[in-house]
C-alpha cells in the first residue's frame, strides 16, 4: 500500500533533482558570463530563462509536498492502527479461555517484533524513493557518459600508421588520414569531410582555411576524437 499511494515521489524526486541541477548552472553559467550579458545587454532574457527554471522547481516542490503529505497520512494511520491490531485479534481467544494471559503478552511481544521489521519499511519509504532516484540519476549519466564513448570511431595512436603513403612519417608531428565527419543524426546527419587528411611537420605551423560553415572546427574535434559520427586514423607524436 505505501508503494502505491507513494510510488510517485521517484519520478517526483527525480524532476527535483534534475530541475535543481539546471537552475544551479544556469546562474553559475550567468555568473561567468556577467560581463558578455551585460554587453549585450540581455539582462531580461537571462531574468526570464532563471524565472523559468526556478518556476519549474517551486512546481516540483509542490507536487513532492502533495504525494508526501498523502504518504504521511497513510503512514500516521498505519502507526495508529497497529497498535490496537493485536488486541483485536487476539482479545476473543483470550476472553474464551483458549490463550492465558502470560500466552497473550507472549504474542503482543511477537506481534511487535514483526510489527517492526515492516514498519522499517513504512517509515523509510520516503527516503527509499530519493536513493532510487538519485541511483536512476546517475545510472542514466553513465549511459550518456558510455554513448559518446562510442561516438567516434576515429583510431588515435602514438606512431605512424601502418602502409602510411606519407613520405617521412617519422618526422611528422601529426598524421590524419581518412577523416570523415558528419553532423549528428539529430542534425540530420549530413556528411562534412570525406575521407580528408592533413599532415603537420615537426616545428611547422599549419592553418587550416576553407569558407564560413564548412566544418574547420568539427574537424580538429574530429582529431580530439571528441565529435561523434566521425572515422579514420590519427596519428600523434607527443602534444600538437
Amino acid at each position: 500500500a505505501a508503494h502505491l499511494i507513494g510510488k510517485k515521489l521517484i519520478l517526483v524526486n527525480f524532476a527535483k533533482q534534475k530541475y535543481e541541477a539546471d537552475f544551479r548552472y544556469h546562474i553559475v553559467q550567468v555568473r561567468d558570463h556577467a560581463e558578455s550579458i551585460a554587453l549585450y545587454g540581455a539582462e531580461e532574457c537571462e531574468r526570464l530563462q532563471l524565472e523559468g527554471r526556478f518556476d519549474a522547481i517551486v512546481r516540483v516542490w509542490w507536487m513532492l509536498m502533495l504525494y508526501s503529505k498523502r504518504l504521511g497520512f497513510f503512514s500516521a494511520f498505519y502507526m495508529q492502527t497497529s497498535h490496537t491490531f493485536p488486541y483485536l485479534v487476539l482479545a476473543p481467544s483470550y476472553f474464551k479461555g483458549q490463550i492465558s494471559m502470560g500466552t497473550l503478552f507472549l504474542l503482543f511481544r511477537a506481534l511487535g517484533n514483526v510489527k517492526g521489521a515492516f514498519d522499517w519499511v513504512i517509515t523509510s519509504y520516503a527516503t527509499l524513493t530519493e536513493f532510487r532516484a538519485t541511483a536512476d540519476r546517475l545510472h542514466n549519466f553513465l549511459l550518456a557518459v558510455e554513448r559518446q564513448k562510442g561516438g567516434s570511431e576515429v583510431v588515435r595512436r602514438q606512431e605512424a600508421p601502418d602502409g602510411s603513403d606519407t613520405a617521412m612519417a617519422p618526422e611528422a608531428a601529426l598524421i590524419a588520414e581518412g577523416i570523415s565527419v558528419s553532423l549528428p543524426a539529430s542534425c540530420g546527419g549530413r556528411p562534412i569531410w570525406e575521407n580528408a587528411g592533413l599532415t603537420v611537420w615537426r616545428g611547422e605551423y599549419a592553418l587550416l582555411t576553407a569558407p564560413e560553415g564548412s566544418g574547420k572546427s568539427c574537424f580538429f574535434r574530429a582529431l580530439a576524437g571528441i565529435w561523434p559520427g566521425t572515422s579514420g586514423v590519427v596519428s600523434m607524436r607527443g602534444t600538437v
